[in-house]
Formats: structure tokens, sequence, C-alpha cells
């Protein structure tokens, strides 16, 4: 206690595990992963063995600013995808900032600060980019192009229209054979829905039965489609093997795996499907 009546100290890392360990029942397990990284990764490797209560607005708008400008390479996250050889984007900049106000907020409901030092800093407007998305022949090409572990993945994103979760997230069990359907439980909405399943995932889907195995063996199994073999698990990154077939396919924009989400829309419109049925897909 500074004075006999000031607020308790404690070192920032002391503190972020604590808030960490009061938080993350509060939020779904992968997003308490992500900012379990973003916690450990970033803000304790800067504000690490300082005392809480020193952090000043000033000290937090420093650290946006050397954030923004990728002046923290080789400080913060090393050897993470949280250290980048140049400028973060603004919209992790605003993730940041928004793990401290929360933070900071605990701390002065545990008497550990009287005021919370980033409450009164504002988020900054983020530049929206411009989507993309693979016309047919490029569509072709691509997935031509893509290495075979990889393929089917990229053929249910094109084709389907979901996220990169969402494909994660699929089992055997929702792949609806008879309806030509494909099961998305808990998406981003929380709502489960049912997208069409277009003959070129069914067909990738069908290479990808066990041998042996039949389709009706299936329908309970809740073994999932897309398993990393090296580990078993989902993948968690495909951005390296999909540029990589950008690359060998000839196509030199840098595309994101949303685009490909991008793509399923934007060949729907001009298939001439309507706006409420795309997004009913999408």
């Amino acid at each position: 206690m500074r004075g006999g009546s000031g607020p308790k100290k404690i070192t920032f890392k002391d503190f972020a595990d604590e808030y960490f360990e009061a938080w993350k029942d509060k939020c779904k397990p992968s997003t308490a992963k992500t900012e379990r990284t973003r916690i450990d990764g970033v803000l304790k490797a800067y504000f690490g063995n300082w005392q809480i209560h020193t952090i000043s607005r000033k000290e937090i708008e420093t650290f946006l600013r050397k954030r923004r400008d990728g002046s923290l390479v080789g400080i913060v996250a090393k050897g993470s995808n949280y250290e980048r050889k140049a400028n973060v984007t603004q919209a992790t900049v605003n993730l940041d900032l928004c793990r401290l106000k929360n933070m900071f907020k605990y701390a002065v409901n545990w008497g550990y600060l009287k005021e919370n030092p980033a409450s009164g800093i504002k988020q900054t407007k983020e530049k929206i980019e411009p989507a993309d998305y693979l016309d047919v022949d490029e569509v072709r090409l691509f997935l031509d192009s893509a290495e075979p572990v990889y393929r089917p993945i990229f053929v249910t994103a094109v084709y389907t229209g979901l996220r990169f979760g969402e494909i994660m997230r699929l089992a055997w069990c929702d792949v609806l054979w008879d309806f030509n359907r494909i099961s998305v439980r808990d998406p981003k909405n929380s709502e489960d829905r049912y997208v069409p399943m277009h003959e070129a995932v069914k067909e990738v889907l069908e290479g990808m039965i066990p041998k042996g195995t039949l389709k009706e063996d299936l329908k309970e199994s809740d073994l999932i489609l897309f398993a990393n073999p090296r580990t078993g698990r989902p993948f968690v990154d495909v951005r390296h093997a999909m540029r990589r077939a950008l690359k060998k396919a000839g196509i030199d924009r840098a595309v994101r795996f949303h685009d490909l989400r991008h793509t399923t829309g934007s060949h729907l419109a001009m298939s001439g499907a309507t706006e409420r049925e795309i997004a009913e897909v999408l």
C-alpha cells in the first residue's frame, strides 16, 4: 500500500495472470485461447514488470502507436503470429486496446487502481480493404494447384461459402447425403443452418470416405472431416498452403481465405441468384 491508503501494488504480468483466470470462463474456449496469446505474447511482453499503478494513459497510447507502426518487432510475441515484420492492422491495435480496457476495469474493481487509464482512449477507425474474389477460370487454376491434403478444404470453401472455423468444425454426421445438404453447427450467429452441397463438394467428400466404409456408416460419426494428418486435429491455419496454390496458379493477388466466401457470393450473383438466396447460403 502506498501511504497506507493507495492502490495495492502488483506487476502487470502477475495481474494479467489473475485477470485471465477470472475472465476466461466467461467466453468460448476458442476466444480464451486467442486472448491468452494476446495477453502473454503482446501485453505481458511489453508491460510485464511494470507496476500496474505506474501505467498511465500516455504509456498506453505510446504502446498502441508502437504496435501500429511495427517498432515492437522483437519485443512482443517473439516467434508467434503476433510478431510482424511491418506494422499490424488497425483492427489488431483496436483489439489490443479493448483487452487493456477490460483488464484495467478489473484492476479498478479489485483495488489495484483508482481509475482505468485506458477508459478515455478511443479506437481508431479501421480501414476496410475491398473484397476480392476469384473468377471461374481462377477458381479452376487455384483448386488444380492446391496440394491434395488442402484441396478438399478449398473446394468446400469455394462452393459453400462457409467460414474457416465452420469448415473445421464439420464432422461426417453433418454431411446429409440424402438431401444434398451440409449441416452447419454453431456458426457465427449461433444458429444452425443448412447449405447446399455442390457437386464438386460431394465429389471431393466421397473421395475422402475411408476405404471399406459406406456413407450409411458415417451418418452418426462425429469424426471431423478435415483433420491435419500430423496431429489428427482440425487445421489451425491454411494460409501458407493457400498462398502456395495461388502462386502456382499464377494468381499474384493477395487473396485471403475469407475471399473464398466472397467468391461464393459473387458466383451466385452472376448465376442469377437473388440477394435473399445468397444470404441464405452465406
